[in-house]
């Protein structure tokens, strides 16, 4: 694990962060964020000190500007020191800003944290008993003035009637003055009654205002704002969320392309990518393959495999939907047998794994070999004597029927020393394979031997061959 990290007071950035990340899975490009086919930004970049013979003054002032002590001596950068991009302007060093400035933690107050909170300062209080006063609730206060109110206001109106009754009994005769005074008198107490009312009526709505005054039961403003914020960004995280599955649906039809439509667009990508020399010519190979294939059990290692990968009697396909179809396995085979390409490197065409290639490679070897083993075929010497080029009708190349060869093909190193022994190759300095090639003048491939160790001469392969050809 790497020990480089920054060296600016209270940055954790370093080298293990950058090791997670590259570990963590891309959602975009389907791989992990390390892999060359993920072409996103690192969260942060760590730099190295400047050389001090060459940079010696941009060293002496990125160190001063980190300000880093090392107890009573000078504070040195070792070779793991470094520092991350965030501390640049421009998030990294150049000609414009060639020194750390951001972010250097020099003023940052470094907290303590305690077991408890630290006492508080309280003041002295008076050692005298005081009486305790008793609090009178604003609803008591409110209910007492109300009943007040309505006592008085009954007692003057009993008052002012008892008077108008003596008044009419003693003063019989001066009818219309007291009509008069009596309306008067009533027009004076309803206005009375009516100013009691209201001021019972204020009371009330007093008691209510004061009440209404407290925090809690006016509306909060800013949880209105917030309440409003938080739907905004749901929609927001809801439009983000389809935008994403529609960009995964993208890439996938992106890296789907290159299967078919890249390597069949004409007769010369077919030629160039599988060696067949033609599209039709692919269609129609791939036509005879087709219906064998439909039940194919794929190679899982010999532990695994037991029978044939075949199987006739069973009508539908075993196991989970496949990744890839037919025809576009078998273009990853034809294309590893032609160009030589590297699992890794079909895994990332075809946007499957290792693994899942090496075992559609191993199971389609057995298929195509089982298919096309008719196309290699020896014909006789009568239909070679009729079909030699111009080159080889003269009385010295006229009786040729076979032009063989010794091919070798690079293996692994095999884990068993006496694999090893008999597998090594000195021509090729390798470990190879080794196997006798026979085509016709016509240059039709009609023989192909099985497969020898690298160590094996020609002269002794030929040999053991001359009765097949």
């Amino acid at each position: 694990m790497s020990k480089r990290a920054c060296c600016v007071n209270e940055c954790p950035n370093n080298g293990v962060k950058l090791f997670k990340w590259r570990e963590q899975f891309c959602d975009f490009h389907n791989c992990n964020f390390g892999t060359s086919r993920c072409i996103c930004r690192p969260p942060f970049t760590l730099f190295t000190f400047p050389n001090e013979k060459k940079y010696s003054y941009n060293r002496k002032v990125w160190i001063k500007n980190v300000n880093r002590s090392s107890g009573n001596k000078l504070w040195i950068p070792t070779e793991d020191s470094r520092i991350c991009s965030k501390h640049f302007v421009d998030g990294f060093p150049n000609d414009n800003n060639p020194y750390p400035t951001l972010c250097l933690g020099h003023n940052s107050a470094t907290t303590v944290t305690f077991a408890r909170p630290p006492p508080i300062d309280r003041e002295n209080i008076d050692p005298t008993p005081q009486k305790k006063k008793k609090k009178k609730s604003v609803s008591n206060e409110t209910v007492i003035n109300q009943d007040l109110l309505i006592n008085t206001a009954k007692h003057n109106l009993a008052d002012h009637v008892n008077s108008n009754v003596i008044n009419e009994v003693v003063i019989d005769k001066d009818l219309e003055i007291n009509t008069a005074n009596q309306s008067h008198a009533d027009h004076v107490n309803n206005n009375v009654i009516k100013e009691i009312v209201i001021d019972q009526d204020m009371e009330i709505n007093t008691a209510n205002q004061s009440h209404a005054d407290h925090e809690y039961s006016s509306a909060c403003l800013s949880c209105e704002e917030k309440s409003c914020t938080i739907a905004a960004l749901r929609k927001q995280i809801k439009a983000l969320q389809s935008d994403i599955i529609i960009q995964k649906k993208l890439s996938s039809n992106i890296s789907n392309n290159f299967r078919c439509e890249n390597v069949f667009k004409s007769d010369k990508s077919v030629r160039f990518y599988t060696g067949i020399p033609s599209v039709a010519s692919f269609n129609a190979m791939f036509l005879i393959i087709k219906p064998k294939v439909q039940t194919l059990r794929y190679w899982k290692g010999p532990k695994h495999f037991a029978c044939n990968i075949l199987k006739n009697k069973i009508s539908n396909k075993r196991g989970p939907k496949q990744k890839l179809s037919a025809k576009e396995e078998m273009t990853m085979v034809l294309m590893k047998l032609r160009l030589g390409l590297l699992n890794q490197d079909l895994a990332d065409r075809f946007g499957v794994s290792q693994s899942h290639v090496s075992c559609i490679f191993n199971t389609w070897i057995k298929v195509l070999s089982k298919f096309l083993i008719s196309l290699v075929f020896n014909p006789t010497k009568d239909i070679v004597q009729e079909n030699l080029p111009p080159t080889f009708r003269n009385k010295t190349y006229s009786s040729v029927r076979h032009i063989i060869d010794c091919s070798e093909v690079y293996l692994e190193t095999p884990h068993n020393l006496e694999m090893q022994s008999q597998t090594w190759s000195d021509y090729k300095h390798h470990h190879t394979g080794k196997f006798l090639l026979s085509i016709n003048p016509s240059g039709l491939i009609n023989f192909v031997s099985k497969c020898w160790g690298g160590r094996t001469s020609d002269k002794y392969i030929t040999n053991q061959q001359k009765v097949a050809l």
